[in-house]
């Protein structure tokens, strides 16, 4: 039992640190099979525009590596950052008052979605 147990123990560390790896490789395989799945399930899918369900995949793949690369960067860029978010950023965080810890939150992510949004329209 004890070894079942580690065993667990061993992939919930490996799954917690390449959660988000593991997501944009699992996307990227459902965006390549998604053509011939969908051939399957509708015939009348064209074998080269799969529609407005290819987009689901793909959304999922760039915000994915969005992350991922915002995470790299923020590492390059800021290590001591990075340090700080490691190990001191969660019990600072928890020390807030609720309404400052909604006012971060929301702030920091309409930030990074504005940012995203912007690097999207840079592409068309």
């Amino acid at each position: 039992m004890n070894h079942i147990q580690t065993v667990f123990d061993q992939f919930n560390y490996f799954f917690n640190q390449h959660k988000l790896s593991l997501m944009l490789v699992l996307s990227i395989l459902v965006f390549i099979f998604f053509g011939d799945t969908i051939r399957r399930i509708d015939i009348t899918a064209a074998p080269i525009d799969l529609g407005v369900l290819a987009v689901i995949p793909l959304s999922a793949i760039t915000v994915i590596s969005f992350m991922i690369l915002t995470g790299w960067m923020i590492a390059w860029q800021w290590p001591v950052l990075n340090e700080y978010q490691h190990i001191f950023l969660e019990r600072t965080f928890k020390s807030l008052l609720s309404w400052q810890k909604v006012l971060i939150y929301f702030s920091f992510y309409l930030a990074v979605f504005y940012a995203f949004i912007l690097a999207t329209a840079a592409f068309m």
